[in-house]
């Protein structure tokens, strides 16, 4: 057992990446071992190629300003560790990363004797975080980041109240193949039966979208980021009006912001259909939310912005929002 966090993190960091498998058969089971720590939670799953960590945040923030408690389980960290899993505006501390992480290592003998593998480095986290939300006695919601892809990482064995796709563009093509199509009906697993289903308008793959949700029988809500007006983006907000939602401030910087927060909004708009959320909830919930690393202005003179953009879509963005800003300097 470990007693040093930092050592115990280590070793987690060094377990194998990606198994490769063909099905969830292997989590379910792992799951199953630990009490099946991944049902009877009110979950919000969010996947995509760029923008789930946002709106992840987004969803939470608003949720936080309508009252209720909740977890998010994110990938990567930007600092520390501990961000990966948080209860509120919390990370998880120490003691419970201990705690969870001698639990899961304490049942490898089990795992021993049922002829089971270990975990590999994902597959341990989310178990991790599935093992700490259920015992948050007054968790509400709990919203979950896609690791990636989508019909087979290992998050996907939750229930959902709510899954969502922010978009789909080239990234891991060596586990979700080199076509756009490949990657969409990769990302596209996370759909669930009879489960309402929130993603952005693709036209180019609308019939992918249209015929996964038509055969689960799937609710579908399609957000067509054109139906956003009165854009507004400099180095302190991003603003824009929606439908009735007029001058929605946020302080993550970015035209594609807007199409993140567009989805966070109409997971939130199905929410509310059931859960008791305002409109000033919403307004209060964007102003509020924040994401390191994303367009995060860290010097004024001179400027110094930090920014994660890690594959063509994102570098795109991020050569979008300097040459709008450049302009209207």
């Amino acid at each position: 057992m470990f007693t040093i966090v930092s050592e115990l993190i280590a070793y987690i960091e060094s377990l194998k990446r990606n198994e490769k498998k063909e099905d969830l058969n292997y989590m379910l089971k792992l799951s199953e071992v630990f009490g099946n720590p991944h049902l009877g939670k009110n979950f919000i799953h969010i996947g995509g190629t760029n923008g789930k960590g946002s709106t992840v945040t987004y969803v939470k923030e608003i949720l936080l300003a309508a009252g209720y408690n909740v977890g998010t389980y994110i990938s990567p960290y930007v600092v520390c560790f501990n961000e990966r899993i948080t209860y509120n505006n919390d990370y998880i501390c120490d003691e419970d990363i201990l705690k969870y992480g001698n639990f899961i290592i304490a049942k490898f003998p089990l795992l021993d004797n049922l002829g089971m593998r270990y975990p590999s480095f994902f597959e341990f986290v989310t178990l991790m975080a599935f093992l700490y939300f259920t015992d948050l006695p007054k968790l509400d919601f709990a919203v979950i980041e896609v690791g990636i892809g989508g019909l087979l990482d290992c998050t996907n064995i939750i229930r959902p109240l709510i899954s969502a796709i922010t978009n789909v563009s080239y990234d891991h093509m060596n586990i979700l193949g080199n076509t756009l199509t490949e990657i969409w009906a990769n990302k596209l697993g996370i759909v669930k039966e009879n489960t309402p289903f929130v993603t952005i308008k693709d036209d180019e793959h609308l019939w992918q979208i249209e015929k996964i949700c038509r055969d689960k029988k799937a609710p579908l809500t399609l957000v067509d980021k054109k139906e956003a007006y009165d854009i507004i983006v400099d180095f302190t907000k991003t603003q824009f009006s929606y439908f009735d939602y007029s001058n929605i401030i946020l302080k993550m910087l970015g035209t594609y912001q807007v199409e993140n927060a567009l989805i966070a909004l109409n997971i939130i708009t199905i929410l509310a259909k059931k859960y008791n959320i305002s409109k000033d909830n919403i307004y209060k919930g964007f102003l509020n939310a924040k994401w390191p690393g994303r367009l995060e202005i860290v010097n004024h003179n001179p400027l110094m912005m930090l920014d994660g953009a890690h594959n063509i879509d994102a570098i795109k963005r991020l050569s979008e929002f300097i040459a709008i800003v450049k302009k209207e300097k």
